[in-house]
């Protein structure tokens, strides 16, 4: 995707209120800048005003405030307000901005915003699995968030060997059996599961046979074991490696562990389990609004997909990813090489939002004539941007909702949920 830094961002809004210098200093002190180029500007003393931000040396990104009387014409010494950060290398490129810099980052960042929907950053998220009780079930966070380690494995998020997201989890048992586990018994109520099937899936790797595997524990005592990895050095998934147990009325846990034995290295991805449907999910909080989208993995075996929207013929399947597509806000960058995904023609649109808003603000920082010129501004910046945001292909295709005969959304204080209404 491609995508356009803050820096230049600012530039070109910098660049349309025509208050865009960049200079390089000679000299520098804790509160000074020496400038003989700023002689160009002006020949009075104090004819210089605004602010100036570092761009390069030992005081990048500091932004201070002219002095009142900061411009001396006769030495070209800009003094500042209060002391650099620490003292600027003597050349330091710097901006001079007679309108705040603060100000015009604050309209960026408000204008990114105030354009969704028409722009707006598409998400494509899998972490929700139907019926899935495992927390981080595809080892995703951390090393490994809600995961505990069996042992004292050595661990490791493999970012070039997974099978669903981005990574997933390499386990080295370096002195006995090891691994890590997850414990349900504090997330289920074990009095209305007794007598039912825990259902475990996952995905393995490993290249020595007899080596890795899942496995299931109610009491931390006895096992039900899955298979073995074949030690084919490939990936096996849930047709290989699954257990169905059922839970005792003296169960005291339902630990499910990803196990691999003394001196080997295993690999796990994509571990779930199941005993009863699940009809209410925790939204995705990159998401704004209702999903657009919402499908299901059609083969468990394939995690890449195909999908097929959930509905009639195709209800929720427990163990099955879902697929949930919707909209963002476009990245609001907080820093000068931090970027936002667009580019072209969509920069402009960013830029003419900006500086609406920008010539808003300061019509109501100021009084009279120059107030009425501000408003004049930015009804000429609101013109451009309403011109910009018709013409073809700068305004995002809108997505269609396509979840309401099977599913719905609702929201309380917590979060927004997804509540699949297909009968199962």
């Amino acid at each position: 995707m491609a995508t356009t830094t803050r820096q230049v961002l600012e530039q070109r809004l910098s660049e349309s209120v025509g208050d865009y210098e960049s200079l390089t200093s000679s000299a520098s002190g804790s509160a000074t800048l020496t400038d003989a180029d700023l002689a160009f500007f002006t020949e009075d003393t104090d004819g210089i005003q605004g602010w100036v931000e570092i761009t390069s040396g030992d005081a990048d990104g500091d932004i201070r405030r002219i002095a009142s009387s900061g411009y001396n014409a006769s030495t070209k010494v800009l003094t500042v307000t209060s002391n650099f950060s620490v003292t600027p290398t003597s050349a330091s490129s710097y901006l001079w901005h007679q309108i705040s810099p603060v100000l015009k980052r604050n309209a960026i960042q408000r204008a990114i915003e105030l354009l969704f929907p028409s722009l707006y950053l598409p998400i494509r998220d899998e972490t929700l699995i139907v019926d899935n009780l495992l927390l981080n079930p595809s080892f995703e966070t951390g090393t490994f968030t809600s995961w505990t380690d069996k042992g004292s494995p050595s661990k490791s998020a493999s970012t070039t060997r997974f099978v669903h997201g981005s990574q997933s989890a390499g386990i080295a048992a370096t002195g006995a059996v090891e691994g890590l586990e997850q414990d349900l018994f504090l997330t289920v109520n074990i009095d209305q599961i007794v007598g039912k099937t825990l259902r475990v899936r996952g995905w393995v790797w490993d290249d020595a046979s007899d080596s890795s595997r899942l496995r299931v524990s109610f009491d931390g005592s006895s096992f039900t074991s899955g298979p073995y990895h074949s030690g084919d050095a490939e990936w096996e998934g849930p047709s290989v490696h699954y257990i169905d147990a059922g839970i005792p009325a003296d169960a005291t846990e339902i630990m499910i562990s990803c196990e691999v034995a003394s001196g080997e290295t295993g690999y796990f991805d994509l571990v779930v389990a199941w005993i009863d449907p699940i009809h209410r999910y925790t939204l995705p909080t990159t998401l704004v609004g209702d999903p657009a989208f919402i499908s299901q993995q059609v083969d468990a075996s394939a995690p890449d997909g195909p999908y097929r929207p959930i509905g009639h013929g195709n209800p929720p399947k427990p163990g099955r990813i879902l697929r949930i597509e919707g909209r963002d806000y476009l990245s609001r960058p907080a820093s000068d090489t931090a970027t936002v995904e667009v580019d072209g023609a969509r920069v402009d649109l960013i830029v003419a939002r900006a500086l609406e808003w920008l010539y808003q603000a300061l019509s109501r920082q100021s009084r009279g004539e120059e107030r009425q010129a501000y408003r004049e501004m930015m009804r000429e910046a609101q013109g451009e941007r309403l011109e910009l945001e018709q013409r073809a292909g700068i305004r995002m295709t809108p997505m269609s909702a396509d979840i309401l005969r099977e599913s719905y959304t609702e929201e309380d204080a917590s979060g927004r949920y997804l509540v699949l209404s297909t009968w199962r």
